[in-house]
């Protein structure tokens, strides 16, 4: 599936993962209390990130849940936008900067128009190659596609870095995973420095960021 299954994670998984990450500052806040904060959650019969997120998808639904459960208002907005920073978003076709305008036009014919779309129809080899058939789209393209798309499916990682990353030789979210951070962080620093784009330097937690996206997300595209 294009992002991580919240159904799959339960709710003392994803507490143990968020104490082993380094948490952005705003929401180091996840980690007070984090032990109550949960058990109370579970007194609600939540059992995963699916029925968190389902139970929190209401903002005007905070305040009571606030209050019901004695956690603090703020808390559970953060709470909120951590889980739902583990949902892929799907991102527009031509920032990927593989599709001409003629094939865009004949992809969006098709009703593909984003990352997510595209994944959907094309993950599977034999689907791939009926779909290069059909519409006249170079089966390279549509497999570079894919594997950009696989990298955008991690959380932390846009248009511009994928891109990138492809171009240094981390082609999926598998190769990223396998790579070191020291060493991703030198090839981006080194090619931003040594070319001069507009673009920022990373560090080895930047990278780490993405790992834990990596490791949750479905292997399911054919190579």
């Amino acid at each position: 599936m294009y992002s991580i299954d919240l159904s799959k994670i339960t709710l003392k998984e994803l507490k143990k993962i968020t104490q082993s990450i380094d948490l952005i500052p705003s929401r180091k806040i996840l980690l007070l209390n984090i032990d109550a904060i949960f058990k109370k959650l579970e007194s609600a019969n939540l059992k995963t990130m699916s029925d968190l997120q389902e139970f929190l998808k209401k903002k005007s639904a905070i305040p009571k849940i606030a209050k019901d459960f004695s956690i603090d208002e703020n808390y559970l907005i953060i709470l909120n936008r951590e889980v739902n920073s583990y949902v892929s978003k799907p991102i527009k076709l031509d920032l990927l900067e593989v599709f001409n305008k003629s094939e865009l036009n004949k992809l969006e014919n098709r009703k593909i128009k984003n990352t997510k779309q595209l994944y959907e129809i094309a993950k599977n080899r034999i689907d791939r190659k009926v779909l290069s058939n059909d519409l006249k789209i170079d089966i390279d393209k549509l497999t570079t596609s894919l594997e950009l798309i696989d990298l955008l499916r991690v959380n932390g990682i846009g248009p511009t870095f994928a891109i990138l990353l492809h171009m240094y030789g981390i082609k999926n979210k598998d190769i990223y995973y396998k790579k070191s951070n020291a060493e991703i962080a030198n090839l981006h620093n080194d090619y931003v420095k040594n070319n001069n784009i507009n673009f920022h330097t990373i560090g080895e937690k930047d990278a780490e960021f993405c790992k834990r996206y990596c490791k949750l997300l479905d292997s399911d595209i054919e190579w």
